[in-house]
């Protein structure tokens, strides 16, 4: 039997795993090879690779014909998405590989003035991704994804090519790598700063030193879990006792509980106003209510006596990207920094309880206000460290 090499198109698509060949192999020499044909082009194997290396194993002679056609590409394409069940990551894959191959072949045919088939795309129609996401019949956003994927973590999209991991699994992995790599990194560092004093344990305990009426404001981030619905109530103890007179504690929320949330915020304090945070870009699903949320409500405070805001504003922030790389529960600082900017001045105390990787601390500094932040799980004090030792002011 002549040997060939496998085409660069056909190994678009995986080949069968281990279990699966040998189960192969078993029906073809208990029934016999149902499809001899094995397809040629360019002196290598189009189509027919599984059944060409179980011929090689069962020492039988397929039939070679040689590809005639005018489109290869669409032709290997057409075969493998109608008779293969991928899945939407491996499809993803696939587009991504595809997407230097369809500008070449696009650019062929059109110097050669034939049309191909109907699964190419002409090469000027759409932004190629969407070309690529068109011919494989997946969402585009999760071509990018994929994109991502296979330049940053290559053994992770040959993973999914395989069909061994999802897009989101791996990217859930990748992303668990990331931060236990950014933590290594920020384990031995010790933060000079003297405008930010990070503390590492239950805040609680922590703050407890922190002397009555001297915090300017406190801007933080609870976690939403009703498991911890107690930590509002030790919020609005702590608020009363160090903000400053009028001193405004302005909290991020999840919507599940705002009505108990803000119970245990009026135990010490007085509401003043909510916020809208509005998310721009990615947004996610809130399973237990089937709802896409695109926006967090942002509760605004105020320790007694009251006193308005000096400078006229508006009661919404936008973020402008869903930054979650260092922490699931992670903020984006676009938010941060305008309400760093409405709710105090340069050279303020900031207080943050629930620093998480320090976003609010880090734009505190930027910003050329002074912080305090606990954090008490000890991955994310690192990072915070990490990330703390970098920041500049602006």
């Amino acid at each position: 039997m002549k040997k060939y090499d496998f085409h660069e198109y056909a190994n678009l698509f995986p080949m069968m795993d281990d279990n699966t060949f040998n189960s192969f192999v078993t029906d073809i020499k208990n029934v016999g090879l149902h499809d001899k044909i094995i397809m040629i082009y360019e002196d290598k194997i189009l189509d027919g690779r599984n059944r060409y290396r179980a011929c090689q194993v069962l020492n039988i002679e397929p039939d070679f014909k040689k590809y005639i056609g005018r489109d290869p590409l669409g032709y290997v394409l057409s075969l493998n998405l109608e008779r293969r069940h991928l899945t939407e990551s491996q499809k993803a894959t696939v587009a991504v590989e595809i997407l230097p191959l369809i500008e070449m072949e696009a650019k062929k045919r059109m110097s050669m003035g034939g049309k191909g088939v109907e699964r190419i795309p002409p090469l000027n129609q759409r932004k190629s991704r969407d070309d690529a996401a068109k011919v494989v019949g997946v969402n585009p956003h999760y071509v990018s994804d994929a994109k991502k994927l296979k330049k940053e973590e290559p053994e992770l999209f040959e993973k999914v090519k395989k069909g061994t991991i999802t897009l989101p699994e791996a990217f859930k992995e990748k992303k668990k790598t990331d931060r236990k790599k950014l933590a290594e990194q920020g384990k031995n560092i010790i933060l000079t700063s003297e405008d930010i004093d990070l503390r590492f344990g239950d805040f609680k305990q922590l703050l407890q030193d922190i002397p009555d009426n001297s915090i300017d404001l406190i801007l933080t981030d609870p976690p939403y879990p009703y498991e911890y619905i107690e930590f509002w109530s030790d919020l609005s103890n702590l608020a009363s006792r160090v903000l400053k007179s009028s001193g405004f504690c302005v909290v991020y929320s999840g919507q599940m509980h705002l009505p108990e949330v803000m119970q245990r915020l009026n135990e010490n304090l007085q509401y003043y106003w909510t916020f809208c945070l509005y998310h721009e870009g990615k947004t996610q699903i809130v399973n237990g209510v089937n709802l896409i949320c695109r926006w967090k409500p942002v509760l605004i405070y105020q320790k007694f006596p009251r006193k308005k805001l000096e400078i006229t504003t508006q009661d919404y922030v936008i973020n402008s990207i869903r930054e979650k790389g260092q922490h699931d529960w992670q903020q984006g600082e676009d938010g941060v920094k305008k309400l760093i900017e409405i709710f105090s001045e340069p050279g303020d105390i900031i207080l943050d309880p629930f620093a998480g990787t320090a976003t609010i601390l880090s734009c505190a500094k930027k910003l050329k206000r002074k912080s305090i932040g606990c954090e008490i799980e000890e991955q994310t004090f690192n990072i915070a460290k990490k990330r703390l030792n970098e920041v500049q002011p602006q």
